[in-house]
């Protein structure tokens, strides 16, 4: 998933024309939002400031962004190994850079342009696909943006897609280039591998005390106390506010008489049906039921299964054809039915059990109309104090002090980016507790953050109190997972140069299934395959090398399980033929593509040596543990 991650943020047209991108109502159009107060700064651009918190928004998008096209939800760790919040923050601080340089050189474009682009704008058309005024609106509305605000940010995107086409136009690409193009992604080649696993290694050394105490000096960081977070926690739930609401028997006895049909179950009947071409048939059926045919063998003769038969358990609404319906329900039960014609087929039916209606009394389920008015109630209380809360915090008052107020449940908890106490425990969280951690190591201590939807119609809001930095522990605490990690090193060591020995052998013109006996593995043989190819127990990375190396070639490289390594060998290249013509321009427009980036970096590479730009890298580090 991280490649993904990494492909889809930092391709061509996301990494040069953010710009473009973060005037999605997200960055550009907040900052006034955020001017003021303790807004920590993240960047500036020519004096332009860049808060943290606008920052933290552009990074959610993204997340947001991604994962759509991953179709799963990206977590935060995922996102930060790799490499997302630089990705984020290089990105606005090149549009940044970008208005800086469109202002230097006086760049502007017309109202008109502005106009038309919004009008243009999927993102504000009907249903119809027309431009419209509500749909503008909403969005407005869910952006927190005004008009002016909206259209400044159309014009900023217009302006920097003017100088990045400007800078990235590429005049033309060779023949040449395109043939290359077309041998790197459709050569293919057969390759020959084993893996050597741990089984392969016979003598293992044992530690010494002293061994250990050197690994653990040279790796003291592998084995710290991690980072942990003490946190405030206001978790308000419908079941935390039951006790403060009081549903009277008239609201009861009320909403049983006026939901009385849902305590009402009908007739259920378990029916099977033959299906005739037409009624002469469906006749013919029926008198060979009358003279004591059985009913599946009257069916087989229409060809149908026992499972083609069934309808199921079915009430009389179930069935949209009327008539088939009044037909199932005016039968006994274990009877069948003349030939009934319905709306599409002609049938007979037969009903196998009858499962009479009951009605629930009121005294049946007053109980649970009860609880559910209660949790109603509950919820609606809910909303009353969400307003009431966020009033509070935009005071500048504290959970603890809020949750006294308002007689709410209030706790603290201290936890890793695992989820655990310090004592190794899982620490007690309010919410699901991915999203809860996620979120409270992407926080810092006094800042206001949104607060968390829980399912259900719970709300929670949290404040980090204290940031716990990662310790060192000492050996004698550590010395089991110290000695667990050496052996771990020692054996990948061993496995290692176990394969690279391997190799030479192979090199020196043994045979690579003798070798693979060597070791009590299995000579596998790939297709013919591309070099983005994926084979189950062949690594990317030994795929990549592969296609370094000449035919017979031998290499080694890490294997998908761990740690063993792949011996292999290539056996056969095979060179694609020409491109179509069609094809050749599919990569020729991937290869303009690709220099047009190339000489938008190297211009933005430009303005960071013109402008003057400064990052606080401390204040990335500390939001996302870097």
């Amino acid at each position: 998933m991280l490649d993904n991650i990494r492909k889809n943020a930092s391709g061509w047209l996301a990494k040069i024309l953010i710009g473009l991108l973060i005037v999605s109502f997200a960055v550009w159009g907040l900052a006034d939002q955020f001017s003021g107060g303790n807004t920590q700064v993240l960047a500036k651009v020519e004096g332009q400031e860049i808060p943290l918190e606008q920052f933290r928004q552009a990074y959610q998008n993204q997340i947001n962004a991604l994962s759509r096209q991953q179709g799963e939800r990206i977590t935060t760790q995922e996102a930060r190994e790799a490499g997302l919040p630089d990705m984020v923050l290089e990105q606005i601080v090149n549009a940044a850079l970008l208005d800086a340089h469109a202002r230097r050189l006086g760049l502007s474009v017309s109202d008109e342009a502005v106009t038309q682009s919004v009008v243009q704008n999927p993102l504000f058309r009907d249903a119809s696909g027309e431009f419209s005024r509500a749909q503008f609106e909403r969005v407005l509305q869910f952006s927190n943006l005004s008009e002016a605000a909206l259209l400044a940010q159309e014009r900023d995107a217009l302006v920097r897609s003017q100088v990045v086409e400007t800078v990235s136009q590429t005049p033309g690409v060779p023949d040449t280039l395109v043939a290359a193009m077309n041998r790197y992604q459709n050569e293919t080649r057969v390759i020959t591998y084993f893996n050597v696993g741990p089984e392969a290694i016979e003598e293992r050394p044992e530690p010494t005390e002293s061994k250990l105490r050197s690994y653990y000096d040279d790796n003291t960081d592998r084995f710290l106390a991690p980072e942990t977070r003490e946190v405030a926690v206001l978790d308000v739930t419908p079941a935390a506010l039951v006790d403060r609401v009081d549903v009277t028997d008239d609201q009861v006895r009320a909403d049983y008489e006026a939901r009385r049909d849902q305590y009402v179950q009908p007739e259920r009947r378990d029916i099977q049906q033959i299906v005739f071409p037409d009624l002469p048939a469906a006749q013919a059926g029926y008198e060979a039921l009358q003279s004591g045919t059985d009913f599946m063998a009257v069916a087989k003769q229409q060809g149908m299964s026992e499972a083609d038969t069934e309808l199921g358990t079915l009430t009389k609404a179930d069935i949209p054809d009327d008539k088939i319906a009044q037909a199932a329900f005016a039968l006994e039960e274990g009877a069948y039915s003349e030939p009934v014609e319905g709306s599409f087929t002609t049938v007979i039916l037969k009903v196998n059990e009858v499962m009479p209606g009951k009605s629930r009394s009121y005294e049946e389920v007053k109980d649970e109309i009860r609880q559910e008015l209660t949790e109603r109630a509950a919820a609606e209380r809910i909303i009353d104090l969400r307003g009431a809360i966020e009033d509070e915090r935009a005071a500048g008052a504290p959970l603890s002090e809020i949750a006294e107020k308002f007689e709410l449940p209030y706790k603290t908890v201290t936890l890793d980016r695992s989820g655990d106490a310090p004592d190794g425990s899982t620490a007690p969280h309010p919410a699901d507790l991915a999203q809860f951690r996620e979120a409270v190591f992407a926080s810092d201590v006094g800042i206001d953050e949104e607060l968390i939807e829980k399912p259900g119609g719970g709300l929670l809001w949290y404040e980090v109190l204290a940031i716990n930095p990662a310790t060192e522990r000492p050996f004698a605490e550590v010395k089991n997972e110290v000695e667990e990690a050496w052996r771990a090193d020692q054996l990948r060591q061993a496995i290692v140069a176990k394969a690279d020995a391997l190799g030479e052998k192979a090199r020196a013109g043994k045979p690579m299934e003798q070798l693979a006996q060597e070791v009590g593995a299995e000579l596998s043989r790939t297709d013919a395959i591309k070099r983005n190819a994926r084979v189950s127990d062949l690594s990317s990375a030994a795929v990549g090398r592969a296609f370094t190396l000449p035919r017979e070639g031998v290499a080694t490289a890490s294997a998908p399980n761990a740690p063993a390594q792949s011996v292999f060998k290539v056996k056969e290249i095979k060179t694609p033929a020409p491109p179509t013509g069609e094809e050749a321009e599919q990569l020729r427009t991937a290869l303009r593509n690709g220099i047009d980036n190339d000489l938008a970096q190297q211009y933005l590479s430009g303005l960071r040596t013109s402008f003057d730009y400064t990052v606080n890298r401390e204040v990335l580090n500390q939001t996302f543990g870097l």
